[in-house]
């Protein structure tokens, strides 16, 4: 198995990293960063790659071919065209080409059209996205909404949480839980045990109580 990624590192969170370096390292997993798939020729079970480097002041482009028994690919994402084409995506900085919904980080408020609200996949924070940072901002934007609606300043804060139950093998996951600031954020009861490594706890968590969560909690609007 070899792993490939168009980003720089193979995870941001610092403090979860070592031991995801460890975890590829132990199952003899090759890391390949800052490589982008160009192309895949199918009948020939073959993936064409550009590798990305800076070498000095210069970028340097190293294209090469992998072949394959089994290919995952994660294609490149956007927002929907609508929100382009509606002119509320960024248009500026890193987020403006896929034309993420231009909110203010923390109110989630819309910075051009403050009757606008948006959260999740498509809005354009610096966050990861996943049902557990939905789950946190869910309340805000809605509490948000209804401020505006009442003619009143939106007062509530998303800090950036998120959270990524990393499944290592069964019975083990890793639940990285980060803020805006790439800092460890630990619910409870996460706080008191080692989340710089699998426990058995999260596993209880994402097997047995993030489903319920997310059907009778999260589609109800409580976070």
């Amino acid at each position: 198995m070899d792993y490939f990624t168009a980003a720089k590192e193979l995870y941001d969170i610092l403090f979860y990293t070592p031991r995801l370096l460890e975890i590829y390292e132990e199952r003899n997993i090759p890391i390949n960063l800052n490589v982008r798939v160009k192309g895949v020729d199918t009948a020939a079970k073959q993936v064409h790659f550009e590798k990305i480097e800076t070498v000095g002041e210069e970028k340097v482009i190293t294209p090469f071919i992998e072949d394959y028994d089994f290919f995952h690919f994660a294609p490149p994402m956007s927002a929907p065209d609508f929100v382009r084409e509606a002119g509320l995506g960024w248009t500026e900085g890193k987020l403006a080409a896929e034309a993420w919904v231009m909110v203010d980080k923390t109110t989630l408020v819309h910075k051009t059209y403050p009757n606008i609200v948006s959260l999740g996949d498509v809005a354009g924070i610096p966050t990861s996205k996943t049902s557990a940072a939905v789950r946190k901002q869910v309340s805000v934007a809605a509490k948000n909404l209804i401020s505006l609606m009442e003619g009143k300043e939106p007062v509530e804060k998303y800090d950036g949480y998120a959270a990524c139950p990393i499944v290592t093998d069964y019975g083990h996951v890793l639940l990285c839980e980060f803020d805006y600031d790439k800092k460890p954020v630990h619910s409870f009861p996460f706080g008191m045990l080692d989340t710089s490594k699998e426990q058995w706890a999260a596993w209880l968590l994402k097997v047995y109580m993030l489903k319920p969560m997310y059907f009778y909690g999260m589609l109800n609007g409580y976070a």
